[in-house]
């Protein structure tokens, strides 16, 4: 709970969580203004204030914090009003959510993963055109593996040698007709 600007009470996982010596006092415990990066500042005490005013009910907000051990957590900030000795305080409750975030990303991941699979399967069986199927195979490997230039090869009949077929965004480099004309050994 803060009220004017300072910690008033806290529980043991504040403490552990924002590297607060154990036993440490409240009023000797970093505000959200103090937790939260220089970049939000601001908007956090916008934020704070408009609750204490009653213009907000509530609000939640997200943010990274650099333990003292250098790893970053990825916080989620409950702010709520309370009474708090007869006066209007905030209370907040802060969750880790660094998990959850890199759930989310690897879900995220997926899916674009998925999905330019789906695509993928769809352009190779909608033409027949063996050039048109190569180009959007590579379309589509650029939301799976993000690249500048990327290129398909295939071997030649003896197996030792291959060849580019397909080629996507080496012209910029002035390399596209290098690359096409030039024989590939396998070993290498």
């Amino acid at each position: 709970v803060e009220l004017n600007g300072s910690v008033e009470t806290v529980n043991p996982k504040f403490l552990s969580f924002f590297d607060v010596p154990a036993g440490s006092k409240p009023i000797d415990c970093p505000t959200i203004s103090e937790i939260v990066p220089d970049e939000i500042k601001v908007q956090v005490r916008s934020i704070i204030l408009k609750i204490l005013l009653g213009q907000l009910p509530d609000a939640r907000f997200e943010f990274s914090y650099e333990k003292d051990n250098g790893k970053i957590i990825d916080v989620e900030a409950s702010c709520s009003p309370v009474t708090y000795s007869g006066c209007h305080a905030i209370q907040i409750i802060y969750r880790d959510i660094t998990e959850k975030n890199a759930s989310t990303t690897a879900e995220r991941e997926q899916r674009t993963y998925a999905e330019a699979l789906t695509e993928t399967a769809a352009a190779i069986t909608s033409t027949l055109n063996f050039d048109e199927v190569l180009g959007r195979i590579l379309s589509n490997l650029h939301h799976v593996v993000p690249h500048e230039a990327s290129n398909i090869m295939l071997l030649t009949r003896n197996g030792k040698t291959a060849r580019v077929v397909a080629d996507q965004g080496y012209r910029m480099y002035e390399m596209d007709t290098w690359l096409r004309t030039t024989i590939y050994s396998v070993a290498d």
